[in-house]
């Protein structure tokens, strides 16, 4: 994922205020699918808990463009360990949710890890907060990334349920 970012940044217009041009950029290389599926599988999903149109359907229509703001203090965060600033440093107000809190991982989930989403759990401060990794070594049918914990074949069965009960018990 450093490298990703890092190459985002090095493509990045010089103006902060600016957006990298990632939905270009991988919806470019949709248009070829077995480069769209490498694209996707690994980073945004796992190709393997999802049905081919949906991994190709990701790659063209799964991304759009990310403020240059957000590339550069992901970036000093992971390469160089800054704290974060700016517009997006939302870690300093986790305190403050009070709603409860149902997090979902995929344990081969590399946008949203579950070490960084167990972290980011654990500085919450709300009275109910729920945190489940999902994927095979959990008992699950699959193994997970980051948008088939929505789209992938096991998803209907494994995942949704997850969310209507936690809705159900906190409605």
């Amino acid at each position: 994922e450093k490298r990703l970012l890092q190459l985002a940044a090095r493509l990045a217009p010089s103006n902060s205020q600016r957006r990298v041009p990632l939905r270009r950029l991988v919806g470019a290389a949709g248009w070829f699918v077995s480069l769209s599926s490498r694209l996707a599988d690994g980073l945004l999903l796992n190709a393997d808990n999802c049905d081919p149109e949906v991994v190709a359907l990701i790659a063209q229509e799964g991304i759009n463009d990310v403020p240059l703001q957000l590339i550069l203090e992901i970036m000093g965060q992971m390469v160089n360990g800054h704290e974060a600033h700016g517009p997006y440093a939302y870690e300093g107000h986790l305190g403050n949710i009070t709603a409860p809190v149902l997090a979902i991982s995929g344990n081969v989930d590399r946008v949203a890890p579950p070490g960084s989403v167990s972290a980011l759990v654990s500085r919450l401060e709300a009275p109910d907060v729920r945190y489940r990794e999902m994927g095979k070594s959990h008992g699950d049918r699959a193994d997970y990334g980051h948008a088939d914990l929505l789209v992938g074949r096991a998803a209907p069965e494994e995942v949704y349920p997850l969310l209507l009960d936690f809705l159900d018990e906190v409605d």
